[in-house]
């Protein structure tokens, strides 16, 4: 199980990335840094509210210990990948999903420890999350940056192309995930009873941070699209640095089942959000987020 979270989420991430990079142009990604308050607020938000959110949560529903250690990794790490995909497929802002994504694993030498610091003194007890630096570095360069741009660069070189080949990879790519889904709810689920305690748990967090994100945006001002975008970089916890660090570092197999349970958890609840808001906004074209 572990080596499929390892092997295939990666792959799947890319190519639906790739998939992200024929929707962007550079002015989508210029256009980013023209609301510094918008982005700098949707960075450091998950930052200061999922880690006490996941206390809360803790205190309220007393999981069983490796399940509130497996939050709490989870809490501690940087935004996954997949977010960029929601935000394509929800039509929302895709250049502002792709510039948070990357500068919160950027920036996941510093977050990591510093939530980690944070959680060890509420939690009353040392937790270990270390940072993998070299983890973090490949899914910075590999795994987000080379399939954007080469998505990006197909759009540029050849525009027809990269729509009809961007359409069959998407469908594709949302075929194979949801196999891996399947497969490792099969293979990872030892004691439905506690797959279902898991899932609960998953599901509470998911959805409160979605919530949390999307107040974030209000916060500040964000449009509708930027909100939902926002709002799915909060719920989206990045699964594959949270499996190698439980595995590798910590040697805690059961950490990296509960992040594969929450990856089961988080796709459907995203693909809900997904559909809810492209019945949602307006038909008519969003106006720019004001620069703030």
């Amino acid at each position: 199980m572990t080596t499929v979270l390892n092997v295939a989420t990666p792959a799947l991430t890319f190519l639906l990335l790739a998939c992200v990079g024929t929707e962007l142009t550079r002015e989508d990604l210029r256009e980013v840094w023209r609301r510094p308050i918008v982005t700098i607020a949707a960075l450091v938000g998950p930052v200061v509210l999922l880690p006490p959110a996941a206390l809360v949560m803790i205190a309220l529903l007393n999981p069983p210990e490796h399940v509130t250690l497996g939050l709490l990794l989870l809490a501690a790490c940087p935004i996954g990948g997949i977010s960029n995909a929601y935000s394509m497929l929800a039509r929302a802002d895709t250049a502002l999903s792709v510039t948070l994504t990357g500068l919160s694993c950027a920036a996941a030498t510093v977050t990591i420890p510093a939530i980690t610091f944070v959680l060890e003194r509420s939690h009353g007890r040392p937790l270990g999350f270390a940072v993998p630096e070299k983890v973090l570095a490949v899914q910075l360069l590999g795994v987000l940056a080379l399939p954007v741009a080469a998505g990006m660069a197909l759009r540029w070189r050849a525009p027809a192309l990269a729509m009809r080949w961007g359409r069959a990879l998407r469908a594709v790519s949302f075929v194979l995930l949801a196999a891996l889904v399947a497969l490792v709810l099969a293979t990872s689920v030892a004691d439905w009873n506690e797959a279902r305690d898991i899932a609960a748990v998953a599901c509470a967090f998911i959805s409160v941070s979605f919530a949390l994100g999307w107040c974030t945006g209000r916060a500040v001002r964000a449009g509708p699209r930027a909100r939902f975008t926002i709002a799915a970089e909060f719920a989206t916890r990045n699964v594959g640095v949270a499996t190698f660090i439980a595995v590798a570092l910590l040697g805690r197999i059961e950490f990296a089942a509960f992040a594969a349970l929450y990856m089961v958890v988080e796709v459907p609840l995203a693909l809900l959000a997904v559909a809810v808001f492209l019945r949602w906004q307006p038909a008519r074209r969003e106006e720019p987020t004001p620069a703030v």
